[in-house]
């Protein structure tokens, strides 16, 4: 993936240098997704890994849904894609024409596609095959984050699938929307959090926490992960394998905090989307909203902050499974519900049917709640449809799958090699010691 991503910056820097002698922009889109189409299917082909093929087919469904997207959609428009990726795309286009506006611009993804094409152009073609390579590069960072756990193979492959060719990620990996930035940068943080869990070392504790900053600039609501990340850092303790409270977090707490404080005092950045909160009455306010055509929980008042804690679980179960049976109002409400909901409600219950084979699996499967739990929490109250809950668990489709995966495919300490030389020693013990019973009788 590393050699993809360069050829794709070089290409970037050429068509930055070319740029005053382009005429045509969507010819030279063209060419350089074609070339790049070219050298990375050789590079996935050249993989020596047993899933390449999953691989290769990722990147393909993903070129072909931007090419749909682009050009196929008066047959068949793709969910999320027209009214906000339009609207991104005109801002972006706004800001390429004009860089004194760059802070006038609301949201972050708008002002970096708005530089992209001031460097290379109106390109719209190269701006959503980043979300290709987003797209593709998150299914890898999955793959890494199971080899890391050490799955098993058919498990890895069965799931690896899923992440592949899941159709809300080929959808966002392929249309003019934010989506993509933030769900790589949580990935990549989901990943240097498992390394950190597995081995400490700061420099996994630094990228996590720098990787998630990164997506909360593009989407405030991955800040909730943090809160999940904040459990684990205090009181998981690698050195005994346990959760425990010591002395020894006060100073871990005290870093947490600043971080929080720095990310409040700078909301802008980070937490665009809480800019304008400013005490419990306004996340209550937000809370009791109710807009779009697919709203659910619209009987459901939040007035005071004890009905918000208890009914955020509830908002944050509907943000993950919605649109559930009983609020389907037509064929799109059931076809979402089985190509999307269905993995979430999967995975949730499997989570409670599920009895931990050993202790470090118990452990991983709470570091990992932890995260979904705080961040759902957070984009439950935020979210109040269907439609747009689709959109935002899309971000957190790497830790779902990652739990999914732990909770099926967990390798004991005991592997299957290991129990054939057992057994193998086992018979060789017997037979020596019934060889020396004879001769000694």
């Amino acid at each position: 993936m590393k050699n993809i991503w360069i050829c794709f910056c070089l290409e970037v820097l050429l068509l930055i240098l070319l740029k005053p002698l382009i005429n045509d922009f969507q010819l030279v889109s063209f060419v350089a997704v074609f070339v790049h189409l070219f050298f990375s299917i050789n590079a996935l082909l050249g993989v020596k890994n047993r899933f390449r093929m999953i691989f290769l087919g990722a990147y393909l469904a993903r070129v072909c849904f931007l090419f749909w997207d682009l050009y196929a959609r008066h047959i068949f428009v793709f969910p999320n894609s027209g009214a906000d990726s339009e609207m991104f795309y005109r801002a972006s286009l706004a800001v390429a024409e004009n860089i004194a506006i760059l802070n006038e611009v609301r949201g972050f993804y708008p002002k970096v596609m708005g530089l992209f094409f001031h460097l290379v152009g109106p390109q719209r073609l190269l701006a959503q095959y980043i979300n290709v390579l987003l797209g593709l590069s998150v299914v890898f960072l999955f793959f890494r984050m199971l080899r890391l756990l050490r799955i098993r193979p058919r498990v890895t492959g069965k799931v690896l699938l899923i992440s592949a060719f899941f159709p809300s990620s080929l959808i966002m990996s392929s249309i003019f929307l934010r989506e993509m930035l933030p769900t790589f940068f949580i990935a990549a943080s989901f990943y240097f959090f498992l390394k950190w869990f597995r081995f400490g070392r700061s420099v996994n504790f630094t990228f996590c926490i720098v990787s998630l900053g990164a997506a909360s600039m593009f989407h405030s609501g991955a800040a909730g992960i943090f809160i999940g990340y904040a459990f684990v850092f205090l009181f998981y303790k690698r050195e005994e394998n346990t959760y425990r409270f010591s002395a020894k977090t006060i100073p871990v707490f005290l870093f947490i905090f600043a971080i929080w404080l720095f990310a409040f005092q700078h909301k802008g950045i980070f937490l665009a989307k809480f800019q304008n909160v400013e005490d419990i009455e306004t996340v209550i306010e937000t809370a009791s909203s109710s807009r779009g055509g697919s709203v659910y929980l619209s009987s459901l008042t939040v007035n005071t902050p004890l009905q918000l804690v208890a009914y955020s679980p509830i908002r944050a179960f509907y943000f993950l499974t919605s649109p559930l049976p009983f609020n389907w109002r037509g064929v799109m409400d059931i076809i979402t519900f089985i190509i999307d909901s269905s993995l979430y409600l999967l995975t949730l219950f499997y989570l409670v049917k599920h009895k931990p084979r050993s202790r470090r699996q118990r452990n991983t499967i709470i570091a990992i709640c932890m995260a979904v739990f705080f961040v759902s929490i957070i984009f439950g109250i935020g979210v109040e449809n269907a439609g747009t809950a689709m959109r935002h668990r899309q971000k957190l489709i790497s830790l779902f799958l990652v739990l999914l995966a732990v909770l099926k495919g967990w390798r004991t300490k005991v592997t299957l090699s290991q129990k054939r030389l057992f057994t193998r020693r086992v018979r060789k013990s017997q037979f020596t010691n019934a060889y020396e019973t004879n001769v000694s009788s």
